[in-house]
């Protein structure tokens, strides 16, 4: 691998993803190395439903005890 290998040719992904890489400029393993983000989201504390503030992002965990299938009219 160098750093001119093309990112599809080095992760296993799906070709729309690649696509969304190379829509921000990363094609290769050098622009991905490269890369910064101009901002980041700390998603590292969790809260429950209880104490969650309103209006304001937050990450929770939980387990889905049951599903149902409900269909629409027009099936989506």
């Amino acid at each position: 691998m160098h750093l001119s290998t093309p990112l599809s040719n080095v992760l296993g992904t799906t070709k729309e993803y690649c696509d969304a890489l190379a829509e921000m400029g990363l094609e290769t393993v050098e622009d991905l190395l490269l890369y910064f983000p101009r901002a980041h989201e700390d998603l590292s504390s969790m809260c429950t439903i209880a104490t969650a503030p309103l209006d304001t992002k937050v990450t929770m965990s939980g387990t889905i005890d049951k599903r149902k299938l409900v269909r629409t009219r027009s099936r989506k």
